[in-house]
């Protein structure tokens, strides 16, 4: 995706590894690299990657309501079409799915396994998805997890320094916004309507690009978050075991 035709072309010409991804960096103009290194790995079989690829479990952790379609790449903007993928980006907001069961579902019409490999280390990629622990531990992890957001929320009152929860689905942290963390505190605590709650915060913001006009201002910027948290943010934190 981030290569033109003739610059794949002449990367597939490269036979030494070691100078293919270095021309690849130098091609994308990157100076840096994130990679994982290992020693001594028994090289697995074609049959044994396949199938623990086919049983990787996935959990998309932006919502509906904030995905966006479109890519942008090392060449340009790339555009996901609606008819071939989204069937594939639905199946993914309905919860955690391992590779194999999307496979099973997706209708073979839309969509085929190489597509859906790509859109999946796209979406890996952008943060959009992330790679799931296996579905028997998600209760056991639940236990955890729940004691260790309560400690993070419970500084969100403070301050912002801390933006993720953890989630007993991935294993990993889900990136979560201090208002919505503040909401989840006002609910956890019994509050039925948090908008006065979060009204206060908005009032209090120290930086003027922060800080609403006035409290009328403050409490519709509210009643607009609110409606986001809970129909999209609520859902999504949900379905990867953060709440």
């Amino acid at each position: 995706m981030n290569f033109e035709e003739a610059q794949q072309k002449f990367l597939a010409g490269l036979d030494d590894t070691v100078l293919r991804e270095e021309t690849r960096d130098m091609l994308l103009g990157r100076q840096f690299r994130r990679d994982v290194f290992a020693k001594g790995v028994p090289e697995a079989s074609s049959a044994s990657l396949y199938s623990r690829w086919l049983d990787t479990r996935f959990a998309m952790t932006t919502g509906p309501a904030d995905f966006d379609m479109t890519f942008e790449t090392a060449v340009g903007k790339l555009q996901l079409r609606s008819d071939v993928h989204g069937p594939l980006i639905e199946l993914l907001h309905q919860g955690p799915i391992t590779l194999r069961e999307i496979v099973e579902r997706s209708p073979q019409t839309a969509t085929n396994w190489s597509s859906i490999s790509d859109v999946l280390k796209l979406l890996v990629g952008r943060g959009d998805l992330q790679p799931a622990l296996p579905a028997n531990g998600d209760a056991q992890r639940m236990a955890s997890v729940r004691t260790f957001n309560e400690a993070v929320l419970a500084r969100a009152v403070d301050n912002a320094e801390l933006g993720y929860l953890a989630s007993a689905v991935t294993g990993g942290g889900v990136r979560v916004d201090r208002l919505t963390q503040l909401y989840l505190i006002a609910k956890a605590r019994g509050l039925a309507d948090p908008t006065q709650a979060l009204t206060k915060l908005l009032l209090a913001a120290h930086t003027a690009s922060e800080a609403p006009a006035s409290a009328e201002t403050a409490r519709e910027r509210v009643g607009k978050e609110i409606q986001r948290i809970e129909g999209n943010v609520i859902p999504t934190l949900r379905r990867v075991g953060v709440i």
